[in-house]
């Protein structure tokens, strides 16, 4: 019973869903639907905070996480070595899942997001809308997916990186049921890599430089998927 009640709490993690894949524009028909349609960017309301993934936090979590493994252990009551066996593989089982659900990183204070300037440089590209536009509008959203300083590595460096995954999607407006006619990722590390306080002072300001190259990465990487180089 009490084995049952453990594995019941690794089911906490939740189960992966899948959504049927759409059908979006290509080449020529996304640029001359583009070209000839009154695009609009969604403002970003609220700009993604910047995540900091700590050593000493992922100390802390596998510390608790260990805890709380030899205490689901500890207290399973085996009366036998196979039953000992099994609630320690169970208990260490519970222990690594555990770990990995543990928040890695906490909200930063400063440091901001390239959303922002990402939404700007389209704004900017689509101010001027077509005299007569013969297709339905289309909006743009861009959404952060990744924003992140993370440790280079545990034991061999102090540095931390700077990664990031932002997608815009190009949403057209058919029959006012909305439709995904093109979505373009952009992820990767900046290359510049430095102690956290480094990134940390004078406000963030080498995240602010990262986050105007990335900006303009992005930019780049949207208009040649969306043909409009």
């Amino acid at each position: 019973m009490k084995n049952s009640s453990i594995l019941c709490l690794l089911a906490l993690a939740g189960c992966a869903t899948t959504s049927p894949q759409v059908s979006e524009l290509i080449g020529q028909e996304l640029k001359d639907r583009l070209q000839h349609s009154a695009v609009s960017i969604r403002p970003v309301t609220s700009p993604a905070k910047l995540v900091e993934r700590t050593k000493g936090q992922s100390v802390g979590n596998f510390l608790f996480a260990s805890i709380v493994s030899s205490v689901a252990m500890s207290g399973t009551g085996a009366r036998s070595t196979s039953e000992f066996q099994a609630n320690t593989e169970i208990g260490q089982t519970f222990g690594q899942q555990l770990n990995t659900a543990l928040p890695t990183g906490s909200e930063a204070e400063g440091g901001g997001s390239a959303d922002t300037l990402l939404a700007s440089r389209l704004s900017e590209r689509f101010s001027v809308a077509p005299d007569l536009p013969t297709t339905p509008p289309v909006e743009l959203t861009v959404s952060t997916i990744h924003w992140e300083l993370g440790y280079e590595s545990f034991l061999g460096s102090s540095d931390y990186s700077l990664g990031y995954e932002f997608e815009v999607r190009a949403v057209g407006r058919d029959a006012d049921k909305p439709k995904t006619l093109k979505s373009v990722r952009c992820q990767g590390v900046a290359p510049e890599k430095m102690p956290l306080e480094a990134w940390q002072s004078d406000r963030y300001a080498a995240v602010g430089r990262a986050a105007n190259e990335i900006a303009d990465q992005c930019f780049q990487r949207t208009m040649r998927a969306f043909g409009l180089e």
